[in-house]
């Protein structure tokens, strides 16, 4: 099993498992179903790097979460309120904590970057947070 299904896999588990995150949101995704409603996290972009040392077999992955919501059809404006308040509860949970990964000793997870942008209709509010997982064989 590659590393980043692996680490995918915890990650999904760690944010589905926290009644804190779920209460914010209407769900969390690898494939967003049509007709979801705001706000939501979906698990996005990956990428995986060998991060060897002279010992043992290592990686590292770059892993995308995205933080959709958007202005409520009955005219109220949140901005990035509840996008902001996803996010801060993301990095309580997965920024620098103790991360198990089956066939790997984690050395950290951390959140290299949050971005924020409005969609083109003005109206949808994303979140962009990028995490940095490296972990050697077992």
């Amino acid at each position: 099993m590659s590393a980043i299904d692996v680490v995918l896999k915890r990650i999904y588990a760690v944010l589905n498992a926290d009644s804190t995150l779920l209460n914010l949101v209407e769900g969390i995704y690898s494939k967003v179903p049509e007709a979801t409603k705001f706000p939501y996290i979906e698990i996005g972009e990956s990428n995986e790097a060998h991060w060897n040392t002279f010992s043992k077999k290592g990686k590292e992955i770059t892993i995308s979460l995205h933080i959709y919501d958007s202005d409520a059809q009955d005219g109220s404006r949140w901005g990035y309120k509840r996008v902001l308040e996803i996010v801060d509860r993301i990095e309580t949970l997965l920024d620098y904590v103790t991360f198990t990964v089956t066939g790997y000793t984690t050395t950290y997870i951390r959140c290299e970057t949050t971005n924020t942008i409005t969609g083109p209709d003005g109206k949808l509010r994303h979140g962009i947070m990028r995490f940095e997982w490296k972990g050697l064989t077992s």
